[in-house]
């Protein structure tokens, strides 16, 4: 139950949308997006907390991909000012490039979700995984990366069975 009415469950099930797969259930009271699959209806729905829930077609997906560690570009032809605006700007931004910049660190992970939006309009959705520092070499970097690949494998599969039916 919603602490402010209904429930985005429940307000799939009053459009007429059937949840058949949950492809990521985000933490509650999070400012991130869950996805929905109604396999019979060849939809998918994407859920943010407190707002209504966007219903969407197969054929509405373009792509899906796991980005990681896209910051602050920190290089080392970078003059000395711009770096210092850098730090300036954002410190904990630089300070996570420098600790991917080995590979010895994740500092981020997102999956980016590209969808056709209003006519000729390319919307991107991002579900953040990772937002700070964590071994490539651990188990959570390991469970992390194979679910961000999972959702992506589920999302192109959805997109390409509409290519299939049509």
């Amino acid at each position: 139950m919603s602490l402010f009415g209904k429930s985005a469950k429940q307000r799939l099930e009053q459009s007429g949308f059937t949840i058949t797969k949950t492809l990521f259930e985000a933490p509650r009271l999070s400012m991130v997006p869950s996805l929905y699959m109604d396999e019979n209806h060849r939809k998918w729905a994407i859920v943010l907390h407190g707002m209504e829930p966007a219903i969407h077609d197969y054929e509405d997906i373009l792509a899906c991909k796991v980005i990681e560690n896209e910051e602050v570009d920190v290089r080392k032809d970078m003059s000395r000012r711009d770096l210092f605006e850098s730090v300036l700007e954002n410190p904990a931004a630089v300070a996570r490039a420098n600790a991917s910049r080995g590979g010895k660190y994740c500092t981020r992970m997102d999956v980016a979700l590209t969808v056709r939006g209003t006519p000729g309009q390319e919307s991107t959705i991002g579900i953040p995984l990772i937002g700070r520092e964590v071994l490539r070499s651990s188990k959570t970097y390991v469970l992390l990366r194979q679910g961000a690949d999972k959702l992506c494998e589920d999302v192109l599969r959805m997109r390409d069975a509409s290519k299939v039916s049509s």
